[in-house]
């Protein structure tokens, strides 16, 4: 090989990209950015107080991560709702209070709304 034909030679990017059936291929970090809003509103929706939103969402978005990581083509079958896509486990996971911490029952009330998306 020449010096000029090995200086044009750049390497392969690693980033990831997920088919999704709504923008065609993403990375995490748009797939991120395009629901992180709209999971929010869901999120808020269903009762999820306001200082627990960041670690539901990133307990939700982890979820979605590893499910791409075992399955590529996952939101090539899903459309762009949040709450189908991301499975709102976070909701699950701070719905039950910690030894000796008060039930917030604006959430318990919600509880019933939830099972559709389970």
């Amino acid at each position: 090989m020449t010096s000029e034909f090995r200086s044009k030679i750049r390497p392969y990017p690693h980033v990831a990209v997920y088919p999704t059936r709504w923008a065609g291929e993403l990375t995490f970090q748009q797939i991120y950015d395009d629901l992180a809003h709209y999971a929010s509103n869901v999120m808020k929706n269903f009762g999820v107080f306001e200082d627990e939103l960041p670690d539901c969402l990133q307990i939700d978005f982890m979820a979605l991560w590893e499910t791409l990581v075992e399955r590529q083509d996952f939101l090539a079958e899903e459309d762009r709702q949040a709450d189908r896509v991301l499975h709102l486990g976070a909701l699950q996971d701070f719905d039950d209070p910690l030894p000796g911490e008060p039930v917030r029952q604006s959430r318990r009330a919600d509880q019933q709304g939830l099972a559709q998306y389970r």
